[in-house]
């Protein structure tokens, strides 16, 4: 008698092994401290950019007429355009920590730096984009050079107002408005600020000038200046 063959019996089935997802990585003592110090430069760089150009702004602002205000403002538009321009290396390095973290898993970190890239550009966007829109008149200006212009009619005008001067307080300043109406129909400002409301009133020089045409004389006089018309700077004024 023959020996039954052997059944064949189907391949068997090998369920692979259960993974369970990858948990973020942790971040190491080290690697928080590397990050600790990057936002430390990264601090005193942005403080140190940051001097000099609220040096350059105070300056620029002390003058009020001539070419010395125009030149103030091309230097303090060069000035903020540099400094919204160091925006690209850092956000070059906070770009690679962004995807270092990433690979590591750690998604919630990486939206939290990615939230401060966003603001940081928006920053520099509104800065760079503040320089040129004082900076590209003025260059227009230097082009230009200085225009005679003939005033035929002018109104003044002074308002109370506020101004910060600590965190906390407030000091008492007084907008000095002058409209100046041209010949050609066209109508431009000029504001003066002063600490107290009778300083307009004895002031020798420009001031002088427009406050006697325009308050004294209510007006009426026909003022003649030479002005920088982009930007609106006035360099001299004579009563006709």
């Amino acid at each position: 008698q023959m020996p039954a063959s052997p059944v064949p019996q189907p391949p068997s089935y090998q369920s692979p092994a259960y993974r369970s997802p990858q948990a973020p990585a942790a971040e190491t003592p080290e690697e928080a401290a590397r990050f600790k110090r990057k936002w430390v430069t990264y601090t005193v760089i942005f403080l140190i950019a940051l001097v000099p150009l609220l040096f350059v702004i105070m300056i620029g602002n002390s003058f009020e007429f001539g070419e010395e205000k125009l030149d103030w403002i091309l230097i303090t538009s060069a000035v903020e355009f540099l400094f919204a321009l160091g925006f690209f290396p850092f956000s070059a390095a906070v770009r690679r920590g962004i995807r270092q973290v990433t690979a590591q898993g750690r998604l919630e970190e990486a939206a939290k730096r990615r939230t401060g890239l966003y603001l940081s550009a928006l920053i520099a966007v509104v800065v760079a984009g503040y320089a040129l829109y004082n900076g590209v008149p003025a260059a227009m200006d230097v082009a230009d050079g200085q225009q005679s212009v003939t005033v035929t009619s002018c109104s003044y005008e002074q308002h109370k107002t506020e101004k910060r001067s600590r965190r906390h307080s407030y000091t008492t300043v007084y907008d000095n408005v002058f409209t100046f109406t041209l010949d050609d129909g066209t109508t431009h400002h000029t504001t003066l600020e002063r600490y107290h409301a009778e300083d307009i009133t004895h002031e020798g020089g420009l001031p002088g000038v427009l406050y006697e045409a325009c308050s004294r004389r209510s007006g009426s006089a026909s003022l003649s200046m030479m002005v920088y018309r982009n930007t609106w700077i006035i360099v001299e004024a004579r009563i006709k």
